[in-house]
């Protein structure tokens, strides 16, 4: 089965993702296109640390998020799944 050889692919890596256009000013898109449709949950972090967005199970291949309401500077974007922990940085401008 194709779908069971790619869970057992091996995990994906920071390199692996991509986030544009980076700098963003009102939309980002995340690539997720390397998870082969399983779900991960994504959460976006401000520089204190402070969550901005917490969306779970997505098993599109790319994400659009709309970033117009965040303040300028650079935000954390965290990607968890069932094998990997990506963590990729996004600058806001304004």
């Amino acid at each position: 089965l194709v779908g069971s050889e790619m869970c057992i692919r091996d995990r994906v890596t920071e390199a692996d993702v991509y986030l544009y256009p980076n700098p963003a000013s009102s939309i980002l898109t995340i690539d997720l296109i390397k998870f082969n449709g399983l779900p991960v949950d994504i959460g976006i972090f401000d520089a204190s640390g402070s969550e901005k967005l917490d969306i779970r199970n997505i098993t599109d291949s790319a994400l659009r998020l709309d970033v117009s309401s965040y303040g300028q500077g650079v935000f954390i974007i965290m990607i968890k799944s069932e094998k990997s922990l990506i963590r990729k940085k996004v600058i806001i401008k304004r």
